[in-house]
């Protein structure tokens, strides 16, 4: 699988058995906290998408997983014209990953890094998502603790100066 997961716009990558992987509540406690304003209001984000306990039963389904990042230098963390630009590269390198393995048919689960943003507004819930095969739930939403992931990994968590990392998951069942 590793020559299936190749893009020279990652910056860094690894695979990770899904049993090794750090789920928190903690971690998926960030999304009920609202911190980025889309929990209630997103078909990607919890509650929509299920709870913490749901969600890691989905994810450990699975037995293996890739993870990687995508970074870039922003002028100032403020300016979210660039941060959004920044993420939805990442979410298009994701996409094409996703592409691949339906091509293969090798049943996967995939995490983005943050909400959908397909919508200006998104339709949650008073009618069904548009396009559901771009709603991926965000890392988070799992309970996915990203600092542990990148100790157990040996990836590097914290970008330099303005340097901003966005991190993916793709959880398959290895054949």
């Amino acid at each position: 699988m590793q020559d299936f997961f190749t893009d020279e716009k990652i910056n860094q990558s690894a695979f990770i058995d899904v049993s090794d992987m750090p789920f928190t509540e903690k971690a998926a406690s960030y999304c009920k906290a609202n911190l980025c304003g889309r929990y209630g209001r997103s078909w990607s984000c919890p509650p929509a998408v299920g709870d913490f306990n749901t969600l890691k039963a989905r994810a450990l389904t699975f037995d293996k997983a890739f993870v990687f990042s995508h970074k870039g230098d922003i002028e100032s963390f403020s300016d979210e014209k660039a941060m959004d630009s920044l993420r939805d590269e990442t979410m298009e390198i994701l996409f094409s990953f996703c592409k691949k393995l339906k091509e293969k048919n090798i049943s996967h689960l995939a995490l983005g890094c943050g909400s959908c943003n397909f919508c200006k507004k998104c339709t949650y819930p008073d009618s069904p998502c548009p396009y559901p095969e771009k709603a991926i739930p965000p890392v988070e939403a799992y309970g996915v603790d990203v600092s542990a992931l990148c100790e157990k990994t040996g990836m590097t968590y914290m970008a330099e100066n303005n340097e901003v990392t966005f991190f993916c998951i793709i959880f398959f069942k290895n054949k």
